[in-house]
């Protein structure tokens, strides 16, 4: 016997908000109910009521002729969750296990650092109760996903009952968790079981599959989710608060209290993962800034030398800026362009990079230096062989050349 239908409740056929059957319209969305005997007269100008052979048909409580669509699935009742348990005693179970878990992992975890401060700040401690907050909420969601499926919340616990309960509501037959001990016939089933899983509740089978850790918890917490076209409600909602209205406040005030706990714990971790290491995240910001301002620099030297080795200049001298035993300077600044490539920002301050490149011809062959600044970080003539060895910025606010330097620009 699956439970008692109760023949007091209807659903809205454009939301799917219970309501009782002698409202008039949906409290929730407007929505008229041309069952009603003052809306009757204004079914014939309705559109999206059901159909059956061309015919409206107008819902009859109990007889499950309902064809309210959420999701792939048909709603054709509510039904007394008469097996599923109280979701009020699952939760408090839940917390009280989670609790304690959190106690244990924080009295062991003290025994090392004997200290509270350090305890708080240490990352192993973090990150495991930050695991242990994602798994016992994941665990509340499979149990209330068993109790919209009318199965007793608590057979989660069980070895292999539990399992099987769970094959049961996703294929229809724990039997088929059998299979799951055979070599790669088992990993197929398991897949077809979750793909499952969410098409017994209306929703998307690869949406579940691929993102079970986001569709679990929605269709275990989620407002009017229906398993195989019946909602079940849970034992502790009275058929006194089955009106609409007061079914919906009371889920939606336990699931909040479920959310804020765990959304508590998650934000303890990882306050605690950032302010233990924030010296080590600000270290490795200004790295990946320092790594940045090098490959900018890298990238404007570069193509520097390729503009200044293929295009034409013109010297302040009238000299070529390949003329031999002459050391040669070119100005950059924010927006020019060396072959094609535009000079950007600074990574550190945002602001624009100036400098100019140093052709040093007194050599066998042409030695290119830098001098680059952001008004507050930079090089003062690093040569294209050091830059490649260097791991820091220096400090720079300005840059200029040698008062006789030879000045060239491009044609």
């Amino acid at each position: 016997m699956e439970g008692s239908v109760n023949n007091d409740v209807i659903y809205c056929n454009r939301c799917g908000a219970p309501m009782k059957k002698n409202q008039r319209y949906c409290m929730k969305c407007g929505n008229l109910n041309y069952d009603h005997p003052d809306n009757r007269s204004m079914r014939a100008y309705a559109t999206g009521t059901v159909t059956e052979g061309g015919q409206q048909q107008p819902y009859v409580v109990g007889e499950n002729n309902l064809n309210l669509a959420i999701g792939n699935e048909a709603v054709r009742g509510e039904v007394l969750a008469d097996k599923a348990g109280k979701r009020k005693t699952c939760f408090l179970v839940n917390v009280l296990l989670f609790l304690i878990s959190v106690v244990i992992l924080t009295v062991v975890m003290f025994s090392f650092t004997k200290d509270f401060a350090a305890l708080f700040a240490d990352p192993v401690y973090n990150v495991v109760l930050l695991m242990l907050t994602f798994i016992f909420f994941y665990f509340l969601a499979m149990q209330f996903l068993y109790m919209k499926a009318n199965r007793p919340w608590w057979s989660f616990f069980v070895p292999i009952y539990g399992q099987w309960i769970q094959y049961e509501i996703s294929m229809g037959s724990g039997i088929y968790f059998l299979l799951s001990f055979i070599p790669i016939v088992g990993t197929i089933i398991s897949l077809v079981s979750t793909y499952q899983l969410g098409k017994k509740f209306g929703k998307s089978g690869w949406l579940t599959l691929f993102f079970g850790f986001i569709m679990i918890p929605a269709i275990a917490f989620g407002s009017n989710v229906a398993y195989e076209g019946i909602i079940y409600i849970p034992k502790d909602v009275s058929q006194a608060q089955v009106n609409g209205e007061k079914t919906s406040e009371n889920t939606y005030k336990l699931n909040r209290q479920i959310l804020l706990l765990f959304g508590i714990f998650a934000l303890w971790g990882i306050a605690g993962l950032v302010l233990g290491n924030l010296d080590s995240i600000v270290s490795g910001f200004s790295s990946m800034q320092t790594n940045s301002y090098l490959e900018q620099t890298e990238a404007i030297l570069e193509s520097a030398i390729t503009d200044i080795s293929e295009s034409s200049y013109t010297c302040d001298t009238g000299e070529s800026i390949h003329t031999s035993g002459r050391i040669f300077y070119v100005y950059f600044v924010e927006g020019d362009y060396f072959k094609n490539d535009k000079i950007k920002k600074s990574s550190f301050n945002g602001e624009a990079l100036n400098g100019f490149v140093i052709i040093d011809n007194t050599n066998i062959r042409p030695v290119y230096s830098i001098s680059i600044t952001d008004g507050e970080n930079g090089f003062i003539e690093l040569s294209e062989y050091d830059l490649e060895s260097m791991d820091s910025v220096d400090k720079v606010s300005s840059v200029s050349p040698p008062q006789d330097a030879i000045l060239c620009v491009s044609n």
